[in-house]
C-alpha cells in the first residue's frame, strides 16, 4: 500500500479474567501492530492521533496514524525493504525502515523515523501524522548502524546516536565487549529537523543506543551503555557541554534496604520526570532485590524503593505527569495467580511511588497477555498525555496490537 492509503480499524473491548478491569483493543488483529519505543510517546498532545509501527504492508514495516475519535488510519511511509539493521534488530539489512528510530513530537505530529537506502547512507527523514508532510533531514554514515532516537521538545533537534558497523562483526552480545576491548566510540549527533544540517555533540567511548533531552533543554542529555560491564555505575549517563559526560549512579551510595550501590548491580531503561527536574530508572541489586529509583539533576541523593523478595520479572516502568505515578509491566506479581513461566512479568500494573516518604505501592490493573517473544511484543507501557489511559502493546492472540486502559478510578485508589 503506498503512503496516504487510508482504512478503518476495528476497536473491541475485552475483560480481564482477573482483575475484571475494561480495556480497549485499539487495532484489529489484521497485521502485527505495536507502539512506538517507550521513551516516545505514541500519541499526539490532544491524545486524537496514535502512531504505530505495523506490518500490514506486505510484512514490510511502515508507519501509520490512527485517528482515535473516527477509528480511520493512513499509512505514513511506504517502505518496502523490511527492517533497518539496528540496535535490538541485529537481523535487519541496510536498505528497511527503522523500527527503533521512530520518534514522535506530540504537539506538532512530527513523526522522526531512520530509512536504509541501497548502497547509501541511511536518510532521517520527517512525516506528520496528520497532514503527511514529509521532508529529508540528513544523511547518516553508510558504515555506521544506529540505535533509538530522541526529539528536543521545542522539536529543532532530533538526537541521534550511531557506531561504526565493525562493533556489530561477531553477533549482539560481542558488541558492547568488543567497543571496549577496541576502544571504539559512539557518536551522537543532533540533526537540525528543518533539514539544515547535522552537528556531532560528543563521542562516548561505549556502545551508546538510548537517548533522551532533558524535557525543555537542547543542550542536556540522558544516555547509556548498553549491554555494559558493571552496569550498576556504568549504564546511565548525562551530558551537556559544560559538564560534559557524567555517571548518574556512581557506586558506594545507598541503594535498597541501606546497602550499598554496587557496580554489578543491573540497572535500566533510565528516563527523565516530565518536568526535567530528575529521572526515574529501575533495576536488581546483586543480592536480587528488584527497585525502581529516581535522582536528580545533580546525580546525588538516589532513592531506591524495593518491591517484595522475589518479584523479579523483566519488565518496564514509565513515568506519568505526576512523577510518583508509573506503569509498569514489569517486576509485580498477584497472589494466587500462577505465573505465564516466562522470566518476564505479565501484568500491567500502577505503581506509586512516594519518593519522599520512601513507600513504594502497586496497583494490577490488567495481565497484557505478551508472549515477550521479541522487541516488538514487549508491551512498553505509556501514559496519554491527559493521564487517565495507560496504553501498551501485546499478542495474546496471536498477533500484536495496541490496547488502551482507563485508569481515571485506579488513580483514586494508588
Amino acid at each position: 500500500m503506498p503512503k496516504g492509503t487510508r482504512f478503518s480499524v476495528t476497536r473491541t473491548w475485552i475483560t480481564d479474567s482477573v482483575t475484571g478491569h475494561r480495556m480497549l483493543r485499539m487495532t484489529d488483529l489484521g497485521a502485527n501492530d505495536q507502539l512506538l519505543y517507550f521513551t516516545s510517546s505514541s500519541l499526539t498532545a490532544d491524545d486524537r492521533y496514535l502512531v504505530f509501527i505495523s506490518d500490514r504492508d506486505g510484512g514490510h514495516p511502515n508507519l501509520y496514524s490512527l485517528d482515535c475519535e473516527t477509528s480511520e488510519a493512513v499509512q505514513l511511509t511506504s517502505n518496502q525493504a523490511g527492517e533497518l539493521e539496528s540496535y535490538v534488530y541485529f537481523d535487519g539489512n541496510r536498505e528497511g525502515l527503522g523500527k527503533a528510530s521512530v520518534s514522535l513530537h506530540s504537539p506538532s505530529g512530527d513523526v522522526y523515523y531512520i530509512q536504509g537506502r541501497p548502497r547509501k547512507g541511511a536518510v532521517v527523514r520527517k512525516v506528520n501524522a496528520v497532514t503527511l508532510a514529509e521532508l529529508d533531514l540528513a544523511e547518516l554514515p553508510a558504515d555506521h548502524l544506529t540505535a533509538f532516537t530522541h526529539v528536543s521538545d521545542d522539536n529543532s533537534l532530533l538526537c541521534v546516536p550511531i557506531i561504526h558497523e565493525s562493533a556489530f562483526s561477531e553477533g549482539p552480545k560481542r558488541i558492547s565487549p568488543l567497543v571496549d576491548e577496541r576502544g571504539m566510540k559512539s557518536q551522537v549527533l543532533l540533526v537540525r529537523t528543518d533539514g539544515t544540517g547535522t552537528e556531532l555533540a560528543w563521542e562516548e567511548p561505549a556502545w551508546v543506543t538510548h537517548v533522551q533531552f532533558q524535557p525543555g533543554r537542547t543542550d542536556v542529555i540522558l544516555y547509556n551503555h548498553e549491554w555494559c560491564a558493571t552496569p550498576g555505575i556504568r549504564r546511565m549517563g548525562l551530558w551537556d557541554p559544560q559538564k560534559g559526560a557524567r555517571r548518574v549512579r556512581p557506586v558506594g551510595g545507598l541503594s535498597v534496604n541501606g546497602s550499598r550501590m554496587d557496580k554489578d548491580d543491573w540497572v535500566c531503561h533510565e528516563m527523565w520526570h516530565r518536568d526535567g527536574e530528575g529521572l526515574i530508572y529501575h533495576g536488581t541489586t546483586v543480592d536480587k532485590v528488584a527497585f525502581v529509583g529516581a535522582v536528580g539533576l545533580d546525580c546525588t541523593g538516589h532513592v531506591e524503593l524495593a518491591f517484595p523478595e522475589g518479584w523479579t520479572r523483566y519488565g518496564h516502568f514509565t513515568v506519568s505527569n505526576d512523577s510518583t505515578l508509573l506503569v509498569t509491566d514489569g517486576v509485580v506479581e498477584v497472589e494466587g495467580v500462577a505465573n505465564t513461566g516466562l522470566r518476564q512479568a505479565q501484568w500491567i500494573s500502577l505503581v506509586r511511588a512516594d519518593w519522599a516518604n520512601r513507600r513504594l505501592s502497586w496497583l494490577p490493573l490488567c495481565q497484557s497477555g505478551s508472549s515477550w517473544s521479541s522487541q516488538d511484543a514487549h508491551p512498553h507501557p505509556i501514559f496519554s498525555h491527559s493521564g487517565r489511559e495507560v496504553l501498551f502493546t501485546a499478542d495474546p492472540d496471536g498477533r500484536r496490537a495496541i490496547y488502551i486502559v482507563p485508569v481515571d478510578e485506579d488513580l483514586k485508589r494508588i
